[in-house]
């Protein structure tokens, strides 16, 4: 199985789901086909440290993905 990678950007709207709109974490993940434990990780990254949560540097070793709008 081929490991999937997200754009930062991506990550960050599926992290606004969960903290800004409040939906469950096993809804979103489920509306965006990503695992629920992937986006638990990324939520508690954005909590832990908001404006380096999801950086270049670390999006660039993740690789790209292109996504569809998850609003």
């Amino acid at each position: 199985m081929e490991r999937r990678s997200y754009t930062a950007e991506f990550k960050r709207a599926a992290v606004c789901l969960v903290v800004e709109r409040g939906q469950p974490v096993t809804r979103a993940a489920r509306q965006l086909e990503v695992h629920e434990g992937v986006l638990r990780r990324w939520v508690r990254d954005y909590q832990a440290e908001p404006a380096q949560a999801f950086d270049a540097r670390r999006t660039e070793s993740d690789g790209v993905r292109e996504t569809s709008d998850v609003s």
